[in-house]
């Protein structure tokens, strides 16, 4: 199993914001967390890459205990992480943002320079253009790029459709698709709950700090509880 999380329970002060979550991602799947705003979905993320601490409970990677690592040594053990809200530097060119992504490495980049512009052509057009002058669509695509940038075994996603338009919103999961396909495993929180559940393997649904239903992602696109309350009540097509 590449990532465990035992019974992990998080605090924000005395409010226990997680309340025993237990989850696995195993190499190369695509997992995601779906819930209402306020589940603890990121909350969760969050306290995978070490940006939060456990209250108790234990964090397993690569079969290494990484409760207490903390969050830059674990993006050297191999999580990448793209933020709610993107994160993107907007003083810095394009290039330099995916660059902030590699500072734990050392030697050439331009082979995972390359192959970040070649998952994001437009990102290559615009190199050289301040991260804080770009659409929404190419900051997410900064920020993934930025996490890939790492080279990370697990790559955590928050919400990378949020506020985007359809359209782009289809891009960007194809693209997570393709990054997938590529090797890298993925564990991707979203309140985009059809396209999420159409895209990964397997799901949890996190409802205030408690997993409550865990099962292959197709299952619950036709579970009725699950429909009614995250995908409108609408059967989309599989």
């Amino acid at each position: 199993m590449l990532l465990e999380i035992k019974d992990m329970r998080v605090h924000y002060g005395k409010i226990e914001a997680i309340k025993g979550v237990s989850l696995e991602v195993d190499q190369g799947e695509i997992v995601t967390l779906i819930g209402a705003n306020g589940a603890g979905k990121t909350t969760t993320l969050k306290t995978i890459s070490g940006l939060r601490p456990l209250t108790s409970g234990t964090v397993t990677f690569d079969g290494a205990d990484i409760s207490k690592l903390p969050g830059h040594k674990r993006v050297v053990a191999g999580i990448g992480q793209s933020p709610e809200g993107r994160g993107v530097f907007p003083g810095m060119t394009v290039t330099e943002n995916l660059l902030m992504g590699a500072y734990t490495r050392s030697g050439d980049l331009t082979k995972d320079l390359d192959e970040v512009f070649e998952l994001f052509p437009r990102l290559a057009e615009r190199k050289n253009q301040a991260g804080g002058t770009m659409s929404g669509g190419e900051q997410q695509m900064v920020a993934i790029g930025r996490a890939l940038m790492s080279k990370p075994k697990v790559l955590l996603l928050d919400e990378p459709s949020m506020g985007l338009a359809p359209m782009l919103v289809a891009q960007i999961f194809s693209i997570i698709k393709e990054i997938n396909n590529r090797g890298t495993t993925v564990l991707l929180v979203e309140q985009n709950a059809q396209q999420a559940l159409q895209l990964a393997h397997r799901a949890y649904v996190l409802e205030t700090g408690k997993v409550v239903k865990s099962a292959p992602a197709a299952d619950l696109l036709n579970d009725p509880q699950v429909r009614e309350a995250y995908l409108g009540g609408e059967l989309g097509a599989h």
